[in-house]
C-alpha cells in the first residue's frame, strides 16, 4: 500500500495493493501492473534479467506515476495506456505468458 508519506510526495490520496512505500523512485507500479496481466515477474526475471532490468528502470523514470496509480486502483484498468513507456512490452508478455500457460497445460486423454 501506499505509505502517507508517498501519497504526500504524489499529491494523490488513492491506494494501490503492492506499490512500495516511494513508487517515485522504485518500480513497484510495474510490478502491480504485472500481477494485473497475470506476468510471471520472477520466470521473467530468470528468462530475460535484462528485460526486467530495463522494464524496472523505464518504470522508475516515467513522468506518469499519478496517472498509473489512478488507473491501477480503478475497476476501469487497461492494458494498454499511452502514456506508459512498457505498455507495448508488457501487453507482448502478458498474450506470451497466455499462450505458454495453455502449452504448459497437462492434456489428459478422455
Amino acid at each position: 500500500m501506499l505509505s502517507s508519506s508517498a501519497n504526500g510526495a504524489l499529491g494523490n490520496s488513492t491506494r494501490v495493493p503492492g506499490v512500495g512505500a516511494h513508487p517515485d523512485y522504485d518500480a513497484s507500479l510495474l510490478f502491480c501492473r504485472m500481477a494485473r496481466l497475470h506476468i510471471d515477474r520472477n520466470r521473467l526475471a530468470t528468462d530475460d534479467p535484462l528485460l526486467f532490468r530495463e522494464l524496472q528502470g523505464r518504470c522508475t523514470l516515467c513522468l506518469s506515476k499519478r496517472q498509473c496509480i489512478h488507473e491501477l486502483a480503478s475497476d476501469l484498468f487497461g492494458n494498454r495506456p499511452d502514456y506508459c513507456p512498457n505498455a507495448g512490452t508488457l501487453n507482448l508478455l502478458e498474450a506470451l505468458e497466455c499462450c505458454l500457460g495453455k502449452e504448459l497445460d497437462p492434456v489428459v486423454p478422455a
